[in-house]
C-alpha cells in the first residue's frame, strides 16, 4: 500500500501551497501539481530535495510527467572519477528540447561534483561565479560542462581572470558533443511546453493557440531570418547561419554529434574517446506519458513555411550519419 503524504512546494516565486503527494509500496514519489501543468517553480523546489524519478501529476488533466532531478543528487564518487584525464574537459551542448536532461543527468552519474551546470541564473556548485571570473581551482576540477550555451562557451571561461586560470583552462583539451532532434518535433514540443508552463513568459499569449496559429506568429515575427534554425545556432555560436556553416562546425569543432535516436551510440564512442572501461545505463526520462501529436497537415505546413530549413538540413545531415565524429579538440 502507498501512503499519502501532504508537501510545502513552491508554486510561483515567493508563494507556498499545500500540495497531496504520494509515495507508493515501491518508494516512487508522486506529486500532484496545483493549477495546469504549472511544474517549474515546482522543478526547483524539489530538485534540490529529492532524487530519483518523481512524478508531477497535474490535478486538473491527471497527465503525469516524469523529471529527473540532477542538482543536488550527483554521486560524490562517481565509479568512473578514477579514469578522467585531468587535460580533458567535455562540454555538452544543450539544444532544448533535444533529450538534454537525460543525457545531463547521465553526465552527473559519471562526473558527480566534477561537472558544472549553468541554466539561466541558476548553476551547480562549481560555476556559481561569472564564467568570465572562473578561479583556478574551478578550472582545475571541471571536468565537464553542460548548459544551453553555443559553441564557444569555453572561450568564456575565466576570460577575465589572472594568468594561471587562462592558462589551466588553455592547457585543456576540449571537447564538444551534442545531441539533434527532428526540429519540426522539436518544435511542437516547445510550443506544447509554453502551453502548459505557466510561469512561461509567452504561456498566456500561446495558450489558446492552436499549432498552426503558433507557426503564424513565429512566421510573422521573423520575416526573412532564420531565428528558428536554433540547431545551426548552437553549434556555430552564430545567428543567422546557413546549414553549410553549421556542418563545418560540427566537423571542425565537435569530437561527437548524434540524434536522439543514436544516445547511446553516441555514449558508447565517448567512452571509447575518453577512457571509460564500460557504458553506464542511460534511458530517455523526461518525458510525459501521454503526449498531443500535431497532424501530418499540421506539420506539414510547418515545414513549407521554410523556417526551419537550415535546421531540417543539418538533422538530416546527422540522421543520415548516425554518429557524426568530427575533430575531438577545439580549442
Amino acid at each position: 500500500m502507498g501512503v499519502n503524504i501532504p508537501l510545502v512546494i513552491a508554486d510561483k516565486p515567493g508563494f507556498l501551497v499545500l500540495a497531496p503527494g504520494r509515495v507508493s509500496s515501491k518508494g516512487e514519489l508522486a506529486i500532484y501539481v496545483p493549477g495546469h501543468h504549472n511544474i517549474e517553480c515546482v522543478e526547483r523546489s524539489l530538485g534540490s530535495a529529492f532524487g530519483g524519478t518523481i512524478g508531477l501529476r497535474c490535478q486538473q488533466c491527471f497527465t503525469t510527467m516524469t523529471k529527473f532531478y540532477v542538482q543536488d543528487r550527483f554521486p560524490e564518487t562517481p565509479k568512473w572519477l578514477r579514469y578522467h584525464a585531468p587535460e580533458h574537459l567535455l562540454i555538452f551542448t544543450h539544444i532544448e528540447k533535444a533529450a538534454g536532461t537525460s543525457f545531463t543527468n547521465f553526465l552527473g552519474q559519471v562526473y558527480g561534483r566534477h561537472l558544472g551546470l549553468r541554466y539561466g541564473d541558476w548553476g551547480t556548485p562549481i560555476v556559481q561565479t561569472p564564467l568570465e571570473e572562473m578561479t583556478a581551482t574551478t578550472a582545475h576540477e571541471l571536468y565537464a560542462f553542460a548548459s544551453h550555451d553555443r559553441w564557444g562557451v569555453h572561450n568564456r571561461f575565466g576570460a577575465a581572470a589572472t594568468p594561471d586560470v587562462r592558462s589551466e583552462i588553455a592547457r585543456k583539451n576540449i571537447i564538444y558533443v551534442t545531441i539533434v532532434r527532428d526540429p519540426l518535433e522539436r518544435f511542437y514540443s516547445g510550443y506544447r511546453y509554453i502551453q502548459s508552463a505557466e510561469l512561461n513568459p509567452r504561456h498566456k499569449l500561446v495558450k489558446t493557440l492552436s499549432f498552426a496559429d503558433f507557426v503564424r506568429l513565429e512566421l510573422a515575427a521573423a520575416p526573412g531570418r532564420k531565428t528558428l534554425n536554433l540547431m545551426c545556432e548552437m553549434v556555430t555560436g552564430k545567428p543567422n547561419v546557413c546549414f553549410e556553416q553549421a556542418a563545418e562546425s560540427l566537423e571542425q569543432n565537435y569530437a561527437l554529434a548524434a540524434p536522439v535516436s543514436k544516445s547511446i551510440e553516441l555514449i558508447n564512442e565517448m567512452g571509447i574517446l575518453l577512457g571509460w572501461p564500460e557504458t553506464a545505463e542511460y534511458s530517455i526520462q523526461n518525458k510525459t506519458e501521454v503526449k498531443p501529436k500535431a497532424t501530418t497537415k499540421e506539420m506539414e505546413d510547418a515545414r513549407n513555411t521554410g523556417l526551419f530549413e537550415e535546421d531540417i538540413r543539418l538533422f538530416e545531415f546527422i540522421d543520415r550519419a548516425g554518429l557524426l565524429k568530427g575533430r575531438a579538440s577545439s580549442k
